[in-house]
């Protein structure tokens, strides 16, 4: 391995751009009288069609707690910008949908969060940002391998 590479560092920076993440929806989600893990889902939602319920959410997608996703559901429920609809074969799931009056919302998180990837990627070129693309989908099929055997 080379040793240059540091795993944690790379981790640490992971989890950094994440808290940073948040931080940045927290600014943007103020003035939308939502919360950021509200703003977070509903772009979660939006980007994955198929994360259609709380625990495909918890179990497929970004590492995110249970309560986190309830919490958020609720709350976006509760603001009828999205609906939730029990599944016919198991009633403890419920199916989430956005719903039209997400959308401007969306729209909204959806520039912001384009405008801040642009700002940190501006002096990436398009070389690097396709071997950035490369390792971390080697890396995504990777961690996906190992957490089918766990």
């Amino acid at each position: 391995m080379n040793e240059d590479f540091d795993l944690s560092r790379f981790m640490l920076l992971v989890k950094n751009c994440s808290s940073f993440f948040d931080g940045f929806l927290n600014k943007i989600a103020d003035g939308m009288d939502i919360s950021a893990p509200e703003a977070r889902t509903l772009l979660l939602l939006n980007d994955n069609p198929e994360l259609d319920s709380a625990f495909k959410i918890v179990n497929s997608g970004p590492p995110v707690s249970k309560s986190y996703v309830s919490k958020a559901v609720s709350g976006l429920a509760s603001k009828k910008l999205i609906t939730l609809t029990k599944d016919e074969n198991d009633k403890r799931i419920q199916h989430i949908k956005l719903t039209e009056a997400a959308e401007p919302i969306i729209k909204q998180l959806s520039e912001a969060r384009d405008r801040l990837i642009c700002f940190l990627v501006e002096e990436v070129t398009e070389e690097e940002k396709d071997l950035l693309t490369s390792i971390m989908k080697k890396v995504e099929e990777k961690a996906k391998k190992l957490k089918s055997l766990t």
